[in-house]
């Protein structure tokens, strides 16, 4: 802000101001998000989810799968080595090993799988990919903000997909 002052008669300036309400800015980000999922014919559907992000300051991830009594992770991987991940109530924690750079871009890979209902001759086949918040060191949860995102399904020979509705077709 600048104010400047002019010795001019009958001529005034007025200014005001909007205050608005503070938010977290987003401390992480998903650049870049792959699924890929094959799908059984008894509806058993193996899933390998990829994130691309950034997470300056953040200690860990939190990740919900979808949910289903059948659905299990299988394993986890930052920057391409295997990760401890501890199952909790509300999802499961990953931790992110610190880096040597602290903006520089990480890769989350979740091999995890569902279960559906079996290929009949007619049905619906509903999914949600999985869903990922950044934690920070106070605690706080807030959601990965992915920017390009891609799920690709791989379905037995026989079984045809006419229509599909939502983010992804």
């Amino acid at each position: 802000v600048a104010a400047y002052r002019y010795t001019v008669p009958g001529h005034s300036v007025t200014l005001s101001e909007t205050r608005f309400d503070r938010i977290a800015v987003p401390t992480a980000i998903c650049y870049h998000s792959q699924i890929e999922s094959v799908l059984g014919r008894t509806g058993q559907m193996q899933h390998r989810a990829e994130f691309q992000f950034v997470a300056v300051g953040a200690q860990s991830l939190r990740v919900r799968l979808p949910e289903g009594e059948a659905t299990e992770l299988w394993a986890a991987l930052v920057d391409g080595q295997p990760i401890e991940v501890r199952s909790t109530s509300a999802g499961y924690l990953v931790p992110i090993p610190p880096g040597t750079q602290p903006d520089a871009q990480r890769q989350l890979a979740l091999f995890y799988r569902t279960q559906i209902a079996p290929l009949s001759q007619t049905g619906t086949i509903e999914q949600q990919p999985p869903h990922v918040t950044v934690l920070h060191s106070a605690g706080a949860e807030q959601r990965l903000e992915i920017l390009d995102q891609h799920w690709e399904l791989t379905y037995p020979d026989g079984t045809i997909l006419t229509s599909s509705s939502g983010d992804f077709s």
